[in-house]
């Protein structure tokens, strides 16, 4: 996001709740970040419950209006609350609509780097300034605060951007990280939805960003809205597991999205579970894996069952992890073709004519063969 974007934010309407949305019609995401003035953090939403972990496993319920721009949060040990979305998050109606300034009136804002995060001290004039690190050095503040430069002896001059109250080095907002791949990488691949599993030589990029074990950055990416990436950007894509947690028609943002930033002669590879999985491991002549499969799911996953049943298994499947909407075989090559890919081909697990897209699943995050029995791969090219 570049400074002027920063500057352009708007704020969401606080028109009355006349718009309230179908209970059908819940999110896709099952989790948010909260904002609020004594505390923050990510809650967990299933169909009737939001619970805060910030506030001790705290649960409530919850209504969405004006799409779901407007949140009401009704927990059982506290008052009724109303929070608003902005930039992703929802912020309590007391931060709106002077989040930034509520930042800055105390004697300290929250900064983000690369390297470390924390409180950020400024003096009274906001020329001097202290580091989350305990370096000392000078800074300046822009005439709207949207932007703080920072300079110390041992460092080279910083900025950092605010956004949705914190100040973030420029080099992790999504201009600076992909500007910084692009310039690295002759042949550019991007992955979406890589949870803790960032690769290396790719631009990772998640709804929730978050480091892995790799130490690889990560950017923040929304499929449900429009990409903030040039068209013809990228060589190859891949996504593992992810489209399965958002609605049909976001699913067909994310591939038109892809379509429209890959270079022609690019290519996408999504791996994705299966109906037909689904219904060969309750069928009556599953395999010896896939019944093994279907034992260490409700085992592992579902501890009130008292017997492993099919009933169990689907449950699970369905309402666990977020899932929203799984494709069969027909319905995922119609949604490649419907966003604009042409020479759709289902691919075996790890296996590609193209070397970049090679090796990419992740199959040791389950016990062997699961993930290969369980998911569909396709290739499509942009052509």
């Amino acid at each position: 996001m570049t400074e002027s974007q920063l500057n352009d934010l708007t704020l969401p309407s606080l028109s009355p709740y006349a718009s309230k949305i179908p209970s059908g019609e819940r999110p896709a995401a099952q989790k948010i970040e909260i904002r609020h003035p004594d505390w923050r953090g990510f809650a967990q939403l299933s169909e009737k419950e939001i619970v805060f972990p910030t506030l001790g496993e705290d649960a409530g319920q919850y209504e969405f209006f004006n799409g779901t721009r407007d949140l009401i949060v009704d927990w059982r040990s506290f008052d009724k609350a109303h929070f608003i979305l902005r930039n992703d998050i929802y912020f309590h109606e007391s931060l709106i609509p002077d989040i930034d300034k509520h930042w800055l009136l105390s004697d300290s804002v929250e900064i983000v780097h690369p390297d470390w995060r924390g409180a950020l001290r400024i003096s009274a004039d906001g020329s001097s300034v202290l580091y989350p690190a305990k370096l000392k050095g000078r800074c300046k503040l822009s005439n709207d605060k949207s932007v703080i430069v920072m300079k110390n002896e041992d460092r080279p001059e910083e900025r950092f951007l605010l956004k949705a109250g914190l100040y973030f080095h420029e080099s992790m907002l999504f201009d600076g990280l992909i500007n910084r791949y692009l310039k690295g990488h002759q042949t550019s691949k991007l992955e979406i939805g890589c949870g803790e599993n960032a690769k290396d030589g790719w631009f990772s990029t998640d709804l929730f960003p978050r480091i892995g074990s790799n130490d690889l950055p990560v950017a923040r990416l929304n499929v449900s809205k429009n990409f903030p990436i040039v068209s013809e950007t990228f060589d190859f894509i891949y996504s593992e597991h992810m489209i399965e947690h958002v609605s049909f028609s976001c699913g067909q943002n994310m591939l038109r999205e892809c379509y429209r930033i890959l270079k022609v002669g690019g290519k996408v590879r999504i791996a994705t579970p299966s109906i037909g999985f689904l219904l060969r491991v309750i069928s009556a002549d599953c395999s010896a894996i896939e019944d093994t499969y279907k034992s260490w799911s409700v085992n592992t996953f579902v501890c009130e069952a008292p017997k492993v049943t099919s009933a169990f298994f689907l449950n699970n499947y369905f309402r666990n992890w977020g899932h929203v909407f799984i494709y069969d075989r027909e319905t995922f090559r119609l949604a490649l073709e419907m966003a604009g890919f042409q020479d759709v081909k289902e691919c075996s697990i790890n296996r590609s004519e193209s070397e970049e897209l090679q090796g990419l699943e992740d199959v040791e995050r389950m016990p062997p063969g699961f993930l290969e029995i369980e998911s569909m791969i396709f290739e499509a090219s942009k052509l």
